[in-house]
């Protein structure tokens, strides 16, 4: 493997949070930022709210608050835009809402459609624009078209093999690519159109949920037979790197307690220097057993022995349908 690096972004939801994502070593972070459009959802499509907090910065002051941060610490700032389809009557808003997210010192744009990416560049607006999971690109000629339209970093879908990346790597040389590295969609993202909502139990995680089933007489009560997705990328991280993944994504905006996706990303970052300074995936581990608690008493248990590995053969990979 050659000696590339990778970046790590993290997610934020307000300004403590983005301080501690820095000091925790993540190279990019992105957030989303209410706008006066809506009550309760946002220009991301992401309710305002879950499980109880407040998952956006509430204000463009507070964003310009946040970018100044994590300019003097040489971060960039993603603003999370991926809506799927913004109606004739919220396009004015919604670019209004880009330029203000622009002008409080946003680098980066995260968008799922392409007439938005397009109405964005009609508009004579050259921030780089990220075309998120949601876009869904399965393939280089999908990634042709998006460079085409002035994209200049593509997040590959959940389902995809460290040998796919490999080759739409190899074929768009000059295309970032970006992966989902940790939790992410159960299936192909951009694609499917389960109901899914953090605020309703009954609705819930949708192709992630459990579900029973009956069939051939027999029941079968609390499986994931929709989930077509691993959840850590952390022993994959060096065929990441070699296959061409320029990013590094992690999730965690909506999760209960704040303090998890910040030992997410120290994690991803003291594995991403043991693997640039050339330690193997297994010393690593060992490393991180003797080192942090974290992960012996609640990553290993959840992810390794449940064989939870994104971009490596498993028994999840080989249930894609």
């Amino acid at each position: 493997m050659d000696k590339k690096t990778i970046k790590i972004v993290a997610p934020s939801r307000n300004y403590t949070m983005t301080k501690k994502q820095i000091e925790s070593k993540a190279d990019e972070i992105y957030v989303d930022v209410e706008s006066g459009d809506f009550k309760v959802l946002s220009f991301s499509r992401r309710h305002k709210k879950a499980n109880g907090v407040n998952i956006q910065l509430r204000s463009y002051e507070e964003l310009k608050k946040h970018s100044d941060l994590c300019h003097a610490n040489g971060v960039e700032v993603q603003l999370t835009a991926n809506i799927h389809y913004v109606p004739q009557e919220l396009v004015d808003g919604y670019i209004n809402h880009i330029k203000n997210c622009i002008d409080a010192g946003v680098d980066k744009l995260v968008i799922s459609d392409i007439s938005v990416v397009k109405e964005i560049r009609k508009r004579g607006i050259t921030t780089p624009i990220i075309a998120s999971s949601y876009t869904f690109t399965p393939n280089s000629e999908m990634v042709k078209f998006l460079e085409h339209l002035g994209v200049s970093r593509i997040v590959l879908p959940q389902a995809i093999s460290i040998s796919e990346i490999s080759r739409i790597k190899e074929k768009n040389p000059n295309m970032e690519i970006e992966v989902v590295a940790f939790i992410g969609g159960g299936n192909n993202c951009g694609r499917c159109l389960m109901a899914h909502s953090p605020m309703r139990k009954d609705i819930a995680m949708g192709c992630r949920a459990l579900y029973d089933i009956q069939y051939d007489g027999k029941k079968y009560s609390g499986k994931k037979f929709l989930d077509a997705a691993a959840d850590c990328s952390l022993c994959s991280m060096p065929d990441l790197i070699s296959s061409g993944v320029s990013t590094l994504k992690i999730f965690g905006r909506e999760s209960k307690n704040e303090s998890i996706p910040i030992k997410l990303t120290k994690v991803f970052h003291f594995f991403r220097e043991g693997v640039l300074s050339g330690l193997s995936v297994e010393q690593i581990k060992e490393k991180l057993t003797r080192e942090t608690l974290f992960w012996q008493m609640n990553w290993v248990p959840r992810f390794c022995e449940n064989k939870k590995c994104k971009f490596h053969e498993t028994d999840i990979t080989n249930s894609y349908i």
